[in-house]
């Protein structure tokens, strides 16, 4: 696998309008293609945010865009993560019969996808999707990945589970809103340090009927320290991870191996 990686995150206004975002996506996609980054990243529900018609979305341009992406990332020999509804049986009674999942797509199709775990009720999450039940490390031909989304941030043990997997690097596309930037951008840096790994954050910008968001997309190393950050506007981000880093610091600090199992036991 690569030992230095090309990353671009889009961080752009995602709007009520599906076409809008696919034409908006499309051209930051081929920027980025251009800069010869071998993942790129988009934010949270980026096909079409909290819209109201979250299943018909899903139902009628699930396939079209992930055919697309497959076709982009073919020509490109690359892979695109971020997250799109997709929908369900609905087997669950009362239960909305959406997922948030995120999307790997790479050369060779999809690669993978993960359904958000936690909803955040203070957003109306619980009302809109099902919750995923599942974790996943996806191997790639240029690094081993784990993906969380957005509130999933919050909880420690999604990320340690992926880091002990293997993952090298923990994508998050998300839709922070004001006023929690600051936890936000705490999170991502706890995430990074206590795992000794690069946490990568798409995080979309613009407003909805109910939150404004903040953008501040970032990529994070394993030291702690943010080389790359956004801010509240649409903008292409790119940098390249050195992914030996890792083992450098895992190396020079091995509190992975020093951990004790002592505790584990008692977390639910």
């Amino acid at each position: 696998m690569a030992l230095k990686l090309s990353v671009s995150i889009i961080q752009m206004d995602v709007r009520n309008d599906v076409d809008e975002c696919i034409k908006n996506s499309s051209e930051f996609l081929d920027r980025a293609a251009s800069t010869g980054s071998k993942f790129i990243i988009l934010p949270e529900l980026w096909l079409c945010g909290y819209a109201n018609n979250l299943q018909e979305i899903a139902r009628k341009y699930y396939d079209k865009v992930t055919s697309n992406l497959s076709e982009f990332a073919a020509r490109h020999d690359l892979y695109i993560i971020g997250s799109i509804p997709t929908a369900t049986d609905g087997k669950r009674r009362k239960a909305p019969a959406v997922h948030n999942t995120a999307h790997l797509i790479g050369p060779e199709g999809m690669v993978g996808t993960y359904d958000k775990v936690h909803l955040i009720k203070i957003m109306g999450e619980d009302k809109i999707f099902q919750p995923g039940n599942r974790w996943k490390v996806f191997h790639t031909k240029y690094a081993d990945v784990g993906i969380v989304i957005c509130y999933d941030l919050r909880f420690p043990g999604l990320t340690r589970i992926l880091t002990v997997n293997g993952a090298r690097m923990i994508v998050v596309p998300s839709a922070w809103p004001y006023p929690r930037i600051q936890a936000y951008r705490h999170l991502m840096v706890a995430r990074a340090i206590e795992n000794q790994l690069f946490m990568v954050s798409a995080n979309r910008v613009g407003q909805d009927k109910k939150f404004s968001y903040f953008g501040h997309s970032m990529v994070v190393d394993p030291t702690g320290e943010i080389v790359m950050e956004g801010d509240e506007s649409e903008a292409l981000l790119t940098c390249e991870l050195d992914l030996s880093k890792i083992d450098e610091v895992r190396k020079m600090l091995p509190c992975l191996k020093e951990r004790r199992r002592l505790y584990d036991e008692f977390l639910d």
